[in-house]
């Protein structure tokens, strides 16, 4: 070959990665086959094609992961490894990345790389998230034992009593996850949980099952069945039957989870109101600990927790950024557990809007807008929650991972719709919103507006 090619490669640089136990020349040439069809050595690859294709030197380094962390040093077509090299004291990158990062790494097989990238990378203080990146490398091996041993390390971060799993022949982990070691608290306001439901059968069960087994005990528990075609009512009945918390309705038309949570709050009698979706679990702890944040935060009149995402088999797929969504690149902004004050509810912001989804993005912005640094996002996990490609948060026109990612386009137009009002006109005057909504404040697609007939529908059949 002919080293002539690299005169602008310094020579201390070649001696430098070739010294380096994170270059593997061997390693390098059986994993890029087409090192073999040059006459180039795998170093002199490496160096001259290796960064445009951000290739890895060896098993050890990522090179991907490297250029996610540190941003700046593929901007500038920098070769990772060599970066890494010459610097005299290598330095943490900020976290934002990291996690997201090293998942990528561990999709793609590398768990233990992945691992030990987030362990190198990562603030002491954000360590407890590796459990996470763990737990899918026990998931893949079959250990489920070791599974929720790396689940309760990441739960323990938030002083929440550990999970155990039951025997059963359930699909999914949520409906096996049950829970000991906690007190009951039966004295503090009445928390009213609405959850509406549409053919629920297979969730239904373990999701109102974990509301009502909350540590909490001075609930009550709606149930809004939204015109069910399976066997939801029958379930829903069955658990009414046992719990005297428990009331049910059921739709006379389908009207989506909104106007069905209005219907619900029609019929609240609780000091506060709060949410819960068909498919989820809450931690037995979730009010408690919710409730104990209000009250350390002097009573915000509207707050939400957090929750992580997981598939029916167990695998966390919602691994990414910090973000304002994310505080920790695995846990998310539960939008369904935001407890709101019940006379906050009654005296300025009313009801959901009458649409079909997107709702409680507007009704918690219109919150947050009203009460600024009120309100309150507690970096506390209250839930688990099913991650189905059959959801509406994940629906190809509908959802909010519709674009490329991004937000389906009438989610899209919902949105802008809803935030220009909020900025020119929204005020505590004019914040609430009625219901049965017979005038809609912002626009919304037709495929996504219900119409006041349908609403009064439903209220006069449930109400006789």
């Amino acid at each position: 070959m002919n080293k002539g090619m690299f005169n602008n490669l310094e020579d201390k640089y070649i001696e430098l990665v070739k010294s380096s136990e994170l270059f593997d020349s061997e390693w390098y040439a059986a994993q890029y086959p087409d090192v073999g069809m040059t006459e180039l050595e795998p170093i002199y690859h490496f160096l001259k094609y290796g960064t445009i294709l951000s290739r890895d030197p060896g098993p050890n380094f990522s090179s991907s992961f490297y250029y996610d962390v540190k941003g700046w040093v593929r901007r500038q077509g920098m070769n990772p490894l060599l970066h890494l090299l010459t610097r005299n004291k290598p330095t943490l990158p900020k976290p934002d990345n990291v996690l997201w990062s090293a998942n990528k790494v561990a999709e793609k097989g590398g768990y233990n790389l992945a691992i030990n990238l987030a362990k190198q990378n990562l603030p002491d203080e954000l360590h407890y998230t590796i459990n996470l990146l763990e737990a899918n490398k026990c998931l893949i091996n079959n250990l489920e034992d070791k599974w929720l041993e790396a689940l309760n390390a990441y739960l323990s971060h938030f002083n929440v009593a550990p999970l155990n799993l039951t025997e059963s022949s359930e699909k999914s982990l949520l409906a096996r996850f049950c829970c000991y070691g906690f007190n009951s608290i039966s004295e503090g306001p009445l928390i009213t949980i609405i959850m509406p439901v549409w053919n629920s059968e297979d969730t239904i069960l373990y999701a109102a099952k974990s509301i009502l087994n909350q540590s909490w005990k001075n609930i009550e528990l709606i149930i809004v069945d939204d015109c069910s075609t399976d066997k939801t009512w029958e379930v829903l009945e069955s658990i009414k039957a046992e719990d005297a918390r428990v009331k049910v309705f059921k739709n006379k038309v389908n009207v989506g989870p909104y106007v069905s949570k209005n219907i619900g709050l029609t019929h609240a009698k609780g000091d506060y109101i709060t949410g819960h979706d068909a498919d989820d679990w809450a931690h037995p702890q979730r009010l408690e600990k919710h409730y104990e944040l209000i009250k350390q935060h002097n009573f915000p009149r509207a707050s939400l927790t957090h929750m992580v995402r997981v598939r029916p088999d167990g695998y966390f797929g919602h691994i990414g950024k910090i973000t304002g969504f994310s505080f920790d690149g695995a846990a998310r902004k539960a939008s369904i557990s935001c407890m709101f004050e019940r006379s906050f509810i009654n005296n300025t912001l009313g009801y959901w809007d009458s649409v079909r989804f997107g709702a409680d993005s507007e009704m918690i912005a219109r919150a947050e807008k009203l009460l600024g640094d009120e309100f309150k996002n507690f970096k506390q996990i209250g839930m688990i929650c099913l991650d189905l490609e059959t959801s509406l948060t994940n629906h190809p026109d509908h959802g909010i991972r519709s674009n490329n990612g991004g937000l389906s386009n009438t989610r899209k137009d919902y949105r802008m719709s809803w935030i220009k009002w909020h900025d020119e006109v929204l005020n505590f005057d004019n914040a609430y919103l009625d219901f049965p909504l017979v005038s809609p404040r912002y626009y919304a697609d037709n495929s996504m507006r219900v119409k006041f007939d349908m609403a009064e529908r439903n209220l006069r059949y449930l109400n006789g």
